[in-house]
């Protein structure tokens, strides 16, 4: 496996399982590239009050960087993270508010450029940020203080290209 794991995070029905029950268990990789890609996801929660999943990116081998959070408890919010470890961060961004339905699939886009990150939930955009990203590594968490599990169905990592495919009015020939 490219990831690394910590705290025995697991696998159930092909899908990773991230729980908070007083440690973490988490994923992280290196992808290669400090900026301009994409991290698409597919997660839920099921049968817990509170589901809250980091997407630490721009991090270097020891978690320091950024990550979204994605919150479902009282209000439901996500917003920009400072890391300075894996498992240790500080706001750093208002909260954006959206509610994130229980034992559904949300899909979530992070679109990492040269200066900004933009935050996507459920094809909705909820915020764009200017940063500057230096670091390759990219990781999963759950967020810690109270109990819950979260399942992530797919995680996708694929580069960003800031050029709209555009199409020219089509020329018709008569044979």
């Amino acid at each position: 496996s490219k990831w690394n794991t910590v705290n025995s995070p697991t696998i159930s029905n092909g899908e990773l399982v991230l729980s908070w029950n007083g440690t973490f268990g988490y994923v992280y990789t290196n992808v290669g590239l400090a900026s301009n890609y994409v991290i698409e996801s597919k997660w839920k929660y099921i049968g817990s009050s509170r589901a809250i999943l980091n997407f630490p990116f721009s991090c270097d081998s020891t978690g320091k960087g950024y990550a979204v959070n994605f919150d479902t408890y009282t209000g439901d919010y996500c917003n920009l993270y400072s890391m300075s470890g894996w498992t240790t961060w500080t706001v750093t961004s208002p909260y954006m508010y959206y509610t994130p339905a229980k034992d559904v699939y949300h899909k979530s886009i992070i679109k990492v450029t040269n200066d900004v990150v933009e935050i996507y939930n459920d094809k909705e955009k909820y915020g764009g940020f200017n940063i500057t990203p230096t670091n390759t590594f990219i990781g999963i968490n759950p967020d810690k203080g109270e109990y819950h599990t979260s399942y992530v169905n797919y995680i996708f990592i694929r580069k960003y290209i800031d050029q709209d495919l555009t199409f020219g009015t089509p020329t018709i020939k008569q044979f």
